[in-house]
């Protein structure tokens, strides 16, 4: 009784651990929304007594990361301030100068910190994005509403917001004569590319595409080939180290992804591209 009684303990005690270990895998994975700056527009629009003005800041990079299971995001939007442009040089040269001052704060970023909401394979959704929106030298909460389309592993999005730009110390551009409102509207319209990506043991396994469109972690156990799908079958080589000499890619979905396990020269000289 006693040894099966060890037994059980010993199984129990591996099943734990494994369910533990395969818990924190699962968890690590997040999905990776990476922004295109050439086709990403952030437009402005300001009403003032006599016109409405209309213009945009180019952005100058964007990435989020978060965790589509416990919501916790990470990342940054970042939008050059000085790249405003309303089309009239002189206002646009008060604007960075007076009101911006984008001489002492060049940057308006967006930090995410929470997304919730469903995010489909394939088609439509609205994401709800919370963050910390920093403009002119101060951060200040923010939650965004983003409906997004995702397709072959592409996602179009849009979202719109107030900046109450005044009450938020920067300064009121309106003359005696000419009268703008003390708010100004946001709108966001772009495409990004998204996928997943795994941290194990605290760093990052690169993401690649899938046949499918989206984007995986393209790794393997130590010593063993990966999965079919991934277009490169195999068998572990006798010498690990001679292997992964020999080619230290092999290709998946049309692209080079590193592997941590070894194929033969044979297998590899077929996947190579």
């Amino acid at each position: 009784m006693n040894s099966l009684g060890h037994s059980l303990r010993n199984g129990l005690l591996l099943f734990l651990v494994l369910g533990a270990g395969g818990a924190a895998v699962s968890a690590a994975e997040q999905e990776v929304v990476q922004f295109d700056p050439a086709t990403t527009k952030v437009d402005f629009t300001l009403g003032s007594l006599l016109h409405t003005v209309h213009g945009s800041f180019r952005l100058k990079s964007g990435e989020i990361r978060f965790d589509r299971v416990t919501g916790t995001a990470s990342g940054a939007l970042v939008v050059d301030a000085a790249s405003g442009n309303s089309g009239n040089n002189a206002r646009d040269r008060k604007m960075k100068r007076d009101v911006l001052q984008t001489g002492r704060y060049p940057d308006i970023v967006f930090n995410p910190t929470h997304v919730s909401g469903t995010l489909p394979a394939d088609g439509n959704a609205t994401l709800n994005v919370q963050g910390l929106f920093r403009i002119h030298g101060a951060d200040h909460d923010m939650m965004l509403s983003v409906p997004v389309t995702i397709s072959g592993g592409m996602v179009s999005l849009r979202t719109e917001f107030l900046v109450p730009y005044v009450a938020w110390g920067m300064k009121n551009p309106s003359t005696f004569i000419l009268r703008v409102d003390d708010k100004v509207r946001i709108n966001v319209a772009g495409t990004a590319r998204i996928g997943v990506s795994q941290s194990v043991s605290g760093r990052q396994a690169p993401a690649s595409v899938a046949s499918t469109g989206r984007m995986e972690a393209a790794s393997a156990p130590a010593g063993q080939a990966p999965s079919r799908r991934d277009g490169c079958g195999g068998t572990p080589a006798t010498s690990l180290r001679a292997a992964r000499e020999r080619r230290p890619h092999l290709c998946h979905a049309g692209r080079r992804q590193p592997v941590a396990g070894a194929h033969t020269e044979q297998d590899s000289d077929r996947c190579w591209r």
